[in-house]
This record gives C-alpha cells, sequence and structure tokens, in this order.
C-alpha cells in the first residue's frame, strides 16, 4: 500500500471521520449469537481535521468498538488513543496499529511507542511499559495460549536493533533478551512456536529514526533471512532465503524437526499489488539439515491473516484473510472478499460480498473455551459503499461462503483501518 495520503482523499472509505460519537441499541439483521458477549474492537489512523494528511500511516490512532451482550448489540462508539510526546520512545507518536487484551487490561500498540491501556468505553487511561519495556515495541506481540505470557519485541535504528521481551500472564516484564542484528531493518511482526521465537532479517533497511516519515528503504542485493531463536535461552540461528519482504505473520509451529512458519510474503517493500501481490506463503525451516524449503498457500492477494488464537505456536488448519479484488489508483484496494484457507488440505473458501462491499481484518471467535479449531464465528468490519455506511458481519466458520448469521448496522462510516480483536466479558 502506498505510503502518501493523497488517493485515499479520493475513496470515501478511506478518508477519516472527525467526530467521537456514540450510539446505542444497534439494528441487527439476522440473530446474534448469544455466546457473543463482549467487545470487537478495531484499531487503525484517523488524522485529525487540520492534519498533514501526507502522514496517514503516522496519524492519531482511533478505536472503534463494539459491544455484544446476550443477543444484542448495546452500542457503539469511537475514540482517539490519546497519546503525549513522553508516550513515544522517539519523541511524540501515536497508537493506531492493533489492540488486543492482555493481563485483565485493553490495550492499543504501535510500534513506535509504549501500549496505551483503555477502559471498556474506550477513554485513554494511560500508557504502559509492563514494568521494564524501555523500547519501541512490536504492534504484534504474540500471547501463548499455554502460558498466558505475552511474547513481543521492538526494533530500532539505534543499538541493539532487537530486543525480545517475555511479559507474564500478571503483565509483568520477566525477560528482555537484546539480539544482535547488524543492520536495522523494518520488522513489523515476527512469529512462535512452543520452544522458539522466529524473526524476520529484510531487505528494508531502516535508514534513520522514527519521525521524518517512513525511515526505510529497500537495498537491492540484499537477501532475507529467518531467525531462529530458542524462548528459553541459547543463540540465534539464521537461515537465508531469497529476498522478499514478510509483512504479517500467520502462525507457526513445530514438526518433525522443522518449524513451519505462514505468514504473507511479497517480493519487495510498498509492493505493486497487481503487479506483485501478497500471498499467504509457508517457509519450513528443517533444523537438523540446516535448509529452507517455501512455497505459496494459494494464488490469491491476500492480507490481514488471523488464525483461531488458542492456535498461537501450535499446529492448526484455517487462516482467514482479506482478499483483494479491485485496487484503485495509488495501489489502493478498493473492494475485496474474505477468504478462508485449509492450509492442511490445501484449499480455501471464498466469501464474496460483492462490489459495493469492502471487508476488513477477520477475527476468529470460538463457540466456547473446549470447541474445535473452526467451531465459531469470524467478525469483520465491512464498508458499504451505495450508503457509505459500515456494518460488522458475523459468518459461520464452518459455512464461510455462507450468508451470514447476523450484521450489525453501524450508525456511520468506519474508515479503512488496520488490525482488531475480540474482547470476551
Amino acid at each position: 500500500m502506498t505510503s502518501s495520503a493523497e488517493p485515499f482523499a479520493r475513496d470515501s472509505y478511506f478518508v477519516p471521520v472527525a467526530e467521537e460519537v456514540t450510539a446505542h441499541d444497534l439494528p441487527v439483521v439476522g440473530i446474534l449469537p448469544p455466546q457473543l458477549t463482549g467487545l470487537y474492537l478495531r484499531n487503525g489512523p484517523n488524522p485529525p481535521p487540520g492534519s498533514d494528511p501526507r502522514l496517514f500511516f503516522a496519524a492519531d490512532g482511533m478505536v472503534h468498538g463494539i459491544r455484544l451482550e446476550a443477543g444484542q448489540a448495546r452500542w457503539y462508539r469511537n475514540r482517539y488513543v490519546k497519546t503525549r510526546r513522553e508516550d513515544g520512545i522517539f519523541g511524540g507518536g501515536s497508537s493506531n496499529t492493533h489492540v488486543f487484551a492482555h493481563a485483565g487490561h485493553i490495550l492499543s500498540f504501535v510500534e513506535v511507542a509504549l501500549p496505551m491501556e483503555l477502559d471498556r468505553q474506550l477513554e485513554t487511561i494511560g500508557s504502559v511499559n509492563f514494568g521494564g519495556i524501555d523500547t519501541a515495541f512490536s504492534a504484534h506481540g504474540k500471547i501463548d495460549p499455554g502460558t498466558g505470557e505475552l511474547l513481543a519485541f521492538g526494533y530500532q535504528f539505534t543499538h541493539p536493533h532487537l530486543i525480545f521481551y517475555r511479559i507474564d500472564a500478571a503483565g509483568q516484564v520477566i525477560e528482555r533478551r537484546a539480539i544482535d542484528l547488524g543492520t536495522p531493518c523494518l520488522m513489523h511482526d515476527f512469529a512462535m512456536t512452543e520452544h522458539y521465537a522466529i524473526f524476520f532479517d529484510t531487505p528494508t533497511v531502516m535508514v534513520q529514526n522514527w519521525g521524518g516519515g517512513l525511515p526505510f528503504r529497500w537495498q537491492e542485493g540484499r537477501g532475507t533471512r529467518l531467525g531462529v531463536m530458542p524462548r528459553q535461552g541459547g543463540a540465534m540461528r539464521w537461515f537465508d532465503v531469497p529476498a522478499c519482504q514478510i509483512s504479517h505473520t500467520a502462525n507457526a509451529f513445530e514438526q518433525d524437526g522443522r518449524i513451519v512458519v505462514d505468514g504473507i510474503r511479497t517480493n519487495r517493500f510498498l509492493a505493486d499489488i497487481a503487479a506483485d501481490p501478497p500471498v499467504l506463503y509457508r517457509w519450513e525451516i528443517n533444523l537438523v539439515r540446516g535448509v529452507v524449503t517455501e512455497g505459496t498457500l494459494g494464488p490469491q492477494p491476500v492480507e490481514f491473516p488471523r488464525i483461531d488464537e488458542r492456535r498461537n505456536g501450535r499446529s492448526y488448519r484455517h487462516a482467514y484473510t482479506v482478499e483483494y479484488r479491485e485496487v484503485g489508483p495509488g495501489n489502493v484496494p478498493r473492494s475485496g472478499w474474505l477468504r478462508c484457507y485449509d492450509v492442511e488440505a490445501g484449499t480455501s473458501v471464498a466469501k464474496d460480498f460483492g462490489v459495493r462491499y469492502a471487508p476488513g481484518e477477520p477475527v476468529f471467535v470460538p463457540k466456547s473455551a473446549d470447541a474445535a479449531e473452526n467451531d465459531g464465528w469470524v467478525l469483520a468490519l465491512r464498508y458499504d459503499r451505495a450508503l457509505d455506511r459500515s456494518d460488522l458481519v458475523i459468518l459461520d466458520a464452518n459455512e464461510f461462503g455462507g450468508d451470514p448469521v447476523a450484521v450489525v448496522q453501524l450508525p456511520r462510516r468506519v474508515p479503512v483501518g488496520l488490525h482488531g480483536s475480540w474482547v470476551a466479558d
């Protein structure tokens, strides 16, 4: 996606909303499952009126939330994440990339600043350092379903370029490990398994600190490396693969002496979606032989992969993605489908909403704590171009390509955003 905001001004899906609003008792088409009791949350950049539109991805974060309870859609509200200069590791900043809960707290994330805590009405409480975060901090931490720990990292222009953090289930840093990474590079996401953390050293090198726009440059001739680090201590092992950019990971797991990593791959940074589409890709790292085999899991142009998070770091079967179907001027996606991959069977199923709609990142919610994988619902915001309004779509994951179970009609348009989550009561 382009780093310029000019195309966004020509597409209402991208135009920010200026007001913070609250609406109660939202209309619902269909039947909301009563098990869905909690908050659906979604974060994204929302430049306030008068700000520089060219800095779209550095803009203030806005979290949109829908409260579901006992088969009713109780409310919708949107609130800016109110950061201060001291919250940004590099002086100022925003919190506009992800939002999820850990240790009983709702937290907003961006990879250049401390997490920000929100209350259950989405009002900002303040920054959180988990008792020991002193660098930038990833927006894509992973919660280990076995230990309850939050694994995360920070990367930065200054030395040390990469720091691994382990935060316990109570929300306290229990490990801070500096990692030798000769050259700083864009490292938006990482992966974990039960025993390893996997990092991506790519040709998108960091040429300056944050603060003056995107501080990255694609370095021709530089390859990509996959770094495998034992979670309980030990040396990092690096594995060379052909040059590429890895944006988001779906999952990783261990199998028969191999580490399997699934994520979104393009040939280079800020790729042209039509010429170099992002695809769901698999790397298999053979720890015994020291080699990597790789290949695509499907030809479709997709992004924002999500899984049943109870399978984080474990073998899994289903990945839910956004598929780009139409790309407008400026490399901007205008409409799309959702697509579910069965990575074991090598098949996929699409949910086609039609060109009228543009769906966002899907989030999976299991029907119960012990439900089978894929036995649950997929939630996603969907923009309706005809009505210039958004809704929350709930799909039955077992009938992924079928009609929605329920559609919650929102009182306004929700601009395109980044990542979100379900926070159960």
